[in-house]
C-alpha cells in the first residue's frame, strides 16, 4: 500500500514538473520575449524608421541633419544591446534574427550618412566663409578711415582661415563630387594667399583715407604671389558652390547618397521587418 502511494506521489510530481516545463517555455518565456521585443520595436516605432528632417532650416542645414543622425545613432546602438541582452526562446529565435539583422541593415546607413552630414557641414562653414567676401561694404565716403575697413576684412579672411584649417585638419572618406581630396589640394594652394593679404591689412596705416587704402598695397613681388593664388581661390570657392549645390541636407536624412542599397531595396527590406514584428505583436501584443 506504501509503496502505490508512493508511486502516485512520483507520477503526480513528474505530471507537475512536465506542466510546469511546458509552461515555461512554451507560454512564459515566449511572452516574456515579445514583450520585451516589442517594446524595443515601439521605442524604434516612435523615434520614426527613418530620420526626421522636419528640423531643417534648409536644403544646406547639415548641422542640424548631423544632429538628427547622431541622435538615431545612438538610440540603434541602444536598442540592439538591449536586444542582445534578451532571452531568446528556441521558437522566437526566427523574430530574435529578424529585428537584429534590421537594426545592422540601418547602421550603416546611417552612419554614412552622419559622415557625409559631417563632412558637407565643415564645407559648408568654408563656403558661407567665402560668401562673406562677397558682402564687402564700398566706402560711404573718400574720407572715411581705412581702419572700418582693416577691421571688417580682417575678421572675414580670419574666418576664412580658420575654417580653411579645420576643414582640411581630419580626412574623410565619404565618396563625393567635387572630392575631399580635391578640395584639400585648393584650399592647400589658395592658404598662403590669404595669410598675405591678412598680413597686409594688419600693416595698414588705420588713420589713412579709406580712398587710399589700397594704393600700393602690395609689392611688385607680393601682387606676382597674390595673382599666382588668385586661380586655386576661385576655383575652391566654385567647387564648395558647386557641393553644396549638390548635396542637400534633406537627400543625405533620406539616404540619396548610400553606395550600398537602393531606395527600392530598403522599402523592401522595412517592409520584410514590419510584417515579422506585426505577427509577433498579432500572437502577444493583445496578452
Amino acid at each position: 500500500m506504501f509503496k502505490t502511494i508512493l508511486i502516485i506521489f512520483l507520477v503526480l510530481a513528474a505530471v507537475g514538473v512536465a506542466g510546469g516545463s511546458y509552461y515555461y517555455f512554451e507560454v512564459y518565456s515566449p511572452e516574456k520575449y515579445a514583450g520585451a521585443v516589442l517594446s524595443l520595436y515601439q521605442k524604434l516605432e516612435s523615434a520614426g524608421l527613418e530620420p526626421d528632417a522636419s528640423s531643417l532650416k534648409n536644403a544646406s542645414d547639415y548641422e542640424n541633419a548631423l544632429r538628427v543622425l547622431n541622435e538615431k545613432i545612438s538610440l540603434l546602438n541602444s536598442i540592439k544591446s538591449d536586444l542582445a541582452a534578451v532571452e531568446v526562446p528556441k521558437r522566437m529565435e526566427n523574430f530574435q534574427n529578424e529585428f537584429m539583422n534590421y537594426i545592422d541593415f540601418l547602421l550603416p546607413r546611417h552612419e554614412h550618412a552622419k559622415d557625409l552630414a559631417e563632412f558637407l557641414s565643415s564645407a559648408n562653414v568654408l563656403h558661407e566663409a567665402f560668401e562673406a567676401l562677397d558682402e564687402q561694404r564700398a566706402p560711404s565716403s573718400p574720407t572715411q578711415p581705412a581702419a572700418d575697413f582693416q577691421e571688417l576684412f580682417a575678421k572675414r579672411f580670419s574666418k576664412i582661415q580658420s575654417a580653411g584649417r579645420e576643414f582640411a585638419r581630419k580626412e574623410v572618406e565619404v565618396v563625393t563630387d567635387p572630392s575631399f581630396s580635391e578640395l584639400k589640394t585648393l584650399w592647400e594652394g589658395a592658404s598662403p594667399g590669404f595669410d598675405l593679404v591678412l598680413k597686409k591689412i594688419s600693416q595698414l596705416n588705420p588713420k589713412l583715407p579709406a580712398s587710399q587704402m589700397m594704393n600700393n598695397l602690395f609689392t611688385p613681388s607680393e601682387q606676382k604671389q597674390l595673382d599666382s593664388y588668385t586661380p586655386k581661390v576661385e576655383g575652391l570657392s566654385k567647387k564648395l558652390d558647386d557641393l553644396v549645390k549638390k548635396y542637400q541636407a534633406y537627400d543625405i536624412l533620406a539616404f540619396k547618397y548610400f553606395p550600398d542599397s537602393t531606395s527600392a531595396e530598403a522599402s523592401e527590406r522595412s517592409l520584410k521587418f514590419y510584417n515579422t514584428l506585426q505577427e509577433l505583436k498579432a500572437k502577444y501584443g493583445t496578452r
